[in-house]
Parts: C-alpha cells; sequence; structure tokens
C-alpha cells in the first residue's frame, strides 16, 4: 500500500461542488504504460467502477 500515492479531491464551479476525483499514482513506475494493468485493479477495488484497459492518451509514453 505504501507504493501507491493516492490524491482525492473535489471540483467545483461557482462554489458548487460537481464531482469527486481520485488521482492514483504508483510511485516505483515512471511509465503508465508499464503498470496499468496494477494500476487498473487497484482503482477498481478502490472506486468499485471499471477503469479502462488502457491508460489515457495524455500519459502514453509519458514519464509520470
Amino acid at each position: 500500500m505504501a507504493d501507491f500515492w493516492i490524491r482525492p479531491g473535489i471540483v467545483t464551479c461557482a462554489g458548487s461542488n460537481r464531482s469527486v476525483t481520485v488521482e492514483i499514482e504508483y510511485a516505483p513506475s515512471y511509465f503508465a504504460d508499464d503498470c496499468w494493468p496494477l494500476m487498473m485493479e487497484f482503482g477498481r477495488d478502490i472506486t468499485g467502477r471499471q477503469i479502462d484497459s488502457k491508460p489515457p492518451l495524455v500519459m502514453e509514453g509519458k514519464l509520470l
């Protein structure tokens, strides 16, 4: 569990709460493609929702 950094947040618009965000980072890996299966499983366990089978395009091949 210490390898994961979880940052929850609230999205607001005009002073009104609109959404909740959860940012999950896996500290030992610099590339999302290398650890995406682990991130999918952890994200699914934390949120209870299905996670896309591929990382978001903004993350592909980039350093985190």
